[in-house]
């Protein structure tokens, strides 16, 4: 599960980032990737080299890089969000096609492109296949949002006659159904105002203007929240504002310990909220243990390295005592 959002600040900055919402963790640490790494594609088992350095939220899977966004050296991002009952793979690679496993969409798009539009042109290239994480994870269910420093943002999501790509009026993305059906309850909603209706003036019904937004955590509930909060956002200016009415946005979607449960009797909570600064090349996250926000840039320095750079998670409590 989880919330995307996009966001260009009046200075253009432009921001792309996401709620991850699982009831466990998935030894998830910062990676940097660097330019010139080697590894193996699962579907076609051929070695790719990667040609952009790329900095996200990820694990090694068996020394695989898997990771569930991230951006490149050159601004554009991407965004892996849940799929279920939705995404559709090739059951085999084909001839003639660029065989990916879904997991391995992401390298892909930010490894071989500079914009969202690059990606999208090349993606009738591609033959997604269904290939397990591992011996004992299949392939995880998909569709993915694409965004890049000039502002600009694609939704991508796998059907049987290939992969469909949507432009994204509301800068928002959540799971199931797809995109087409959230927007239509979108507009659904339309009338969704900060405002309390012409029939009363009230101060006691402050807020009433959001009366039907809904408040569960469905998937289509959250899409809500999120596209209402950035629908009715105050004018953002630099892109400092930016990162701070980011992280508000993204509190729109989130999932607190203890809202959410499984039929194993687990907990869904949001395990982190990050923000990728695509003009600036930052990336910021907090997670659910540690409301701090951690910073790390994508320098040319580590552009540069032979290996896979894993940053620590910052997951302790992280408390500034003033006296």
């Amino acid at each position: 599960m989880g919330t995307a959002v996009h966001l260009q600040t009046g200075d253009r900055t432009c921001f792309l980032g996401r709620t991850l919402d699982l009831a466990h963790s998935f030894q998830q640490a910062p990676l940097l990737l660097p330019r010139g790494l080697r590894y193996l594609s699962r579907a076609s088992g051929v070695r790719e080299t990667l040609r952009r350095a790329v900095l996200g939220m990820g694990s090694l899977i068996h020394g695989h890089p898997v990771l569930a966004e991230g951006m490149n050296e050159a601004g554009l991002a991407c965004i892996c969000l849940g799929f279920p009952g939705c995404a559709q793979y090739a059951p085999d690679p084909a001839g003639g096609k660029t065989n990916l496993a879904p997991y391995d969409f992401l390298l892909w798009a930010l490894s071989g492109h500079d914009t969202a539009a690059e990606a999208a042109a090349a993606l009738h290239t591609l033959r997604l296949v269904d290939v397990p994480l591992d011996g004992k994870t299949p392939a995880p269910a998909l569709h993915w949002m694409l965004a890049d420093a000039g502002g600009n943002a694609l939704v991508v999501e796998p059907a049987q006659e290939g992969c469909r790509v949507f432009s994204n009026p509301v800068g928002v993305l959540a799971n199931e159904p797809d995109l087409p059906w959230h927007l239509t309850n979108w507009k659904a909603h339309s009338a969704l105002s900060p405002q309390p209706p012409m029939w009363s003036r009230d101060p006691s019904v402050q807020g009433s203007g959001t009366l039907g937004l809904p408040g569960d955590f469905t998937s289509p509930a959250r899409f809500l929240r999120a596209a209402y909060a950035r629908a009715h956002l105050p004018p953002v200016h630099s892109g400092r504002e930016g990162l701070t009415q980011m992280f508000h946005l993204l509190d729109y979607a989130s999932l607190v310990p203890g809202g959410v449960g499984t039929p194993a009797g687990l907990e869904v909570a949001t395990q982190y909220s990050c923000c990728m600064d695509l003009t600036r090349r930052v990336y910021y996250y907090r997670t659910c243990e540690n409301s701090r926000v951690t910073a790390i840039s994508l320098e040319p320095k580590g552009q540069e390295r032979d290996f896979i750079t894993v940053y620590p998670y910052c997951a302790g409590q992280d408390i500034r005592v003033m006296e």
